[in-house]
């Protein structure tokens, strides 16, 4: 195949030298612990942390246009995203036995706060036109790339902002038995999210929603001969939310729900060299 004058724009990098990119993660994690008796313990566990990422640029089209040998648009642009999360979860967990067998049992409860911000920008149109043809229709052979004071990059197109929050309930057992060649688990969550995405600068992409799911495991796992053969069973259901807006109801979308069942046999042989 013959691409003839487009080959060559296949190692162009539309960005140009100039390109600067800051990123910045801080990240504040707090856990306090408490044992209450020998067979019941405490966790409570704190979360803050923000992430800042801006973004100098100048974008492209990629239209090539052979007879001028020039991309049809190129401008600078300008982008930042914040994500700003505070979570907290609190566990009890119990561990106990009667007779040969080990129990386990945890109890928790956790709630998280995210709020994200997209914006960008790009020059106002009047000062886009102006620019020199050199910079405004690049030419990928041999470009410009004149710098640009980005102060002048002040007009916005694109306003995203999405608030998202997650509380939860789980409670979670599981039972050793048999010198632990049985290992039965069983699980209960309960999950509540609400979401509101707005774009300010669009009169259609907008939309709350808020929704819950009851959601469960169970499972069995059955030591045949030690590691090198085991029978296993579970069956789990799942709720994954959505953040995209349903514009024609203006609404976020309703959440992904799935069950799984899943059966059969896993081992090691041959001084674990076959699995």
């Amino acid at each position: 195949m013959n691409y003839g004058a487009y080959l060559p724009l296949a190692g162009f990098n539309q960005f140009g030298p100039n390109q600067r990119i800051d990123r910045r993660f801080d990240n504040l994690n707090v856990r306090f612990e408490h044992r209450f008796s020998s067979a019941w313990s405490g966790r409570l566990s704190l979360q803050q942390y923000r992430k800042a990422f801006t973004d100098h640029r100048w974008t492209s089209s990629l239209s090539f246009v052979p007879e001028t040998r020039r991309l049809n648009s190129h401008e600078p642009a300008y982008q930042t995203q914040d994500i700003d999360t505070s979570a907290v979860q609190a566990d009890l967990l119990g561990r106990f036995r009667t007779g040969a067998t080990s129990h386990a049992l945890l109890l928790a409860a956790d709630f998280t706060r995210d709020k994200y911000v997209n914006e960008q920008w790009q020059l106002p149109t009047a000062t886009r036109d102006a620019l020199p043809n050199a910079q405004r229709f690049i030419d990928p052979f041999n470009p410009d790339w004149t710098t640009i004071d980005y102060a002048l990059v002040n007009r916005k197109t694109s306003w995203t902002t999405r608030d998202l929050d997650y509380r939860g309930l789980t409670g979670s057992y599981r039972l050793y038995a048999w010198g632990d060649r049985l290992v039965g688990l069983a699980g209960l969550r309960y999950e509540q999210v609400s979401s509101e995405v707005e774009n300010p600068l669009s009169t259609t992409n907008h939309g709350r929603g808020s929704e819950h799911s009851l959601g469960h495991s169970v499972g069995l796992n059955y030591r045949i001969a030690g590691d090198a053969l085991l029978a296993y069973a579970n069956y789990s259901t799942s709720f994954d939310t959505s953040t995209t807006v349903d514009q024609g109801v203006n609404r976020v979308q309703k959440a992904t729900r799935g069950k799984g069942p899943e059966g059969g046999f896993k081992g090691m042989l041959l001084d674990e060299r076959f699995g």
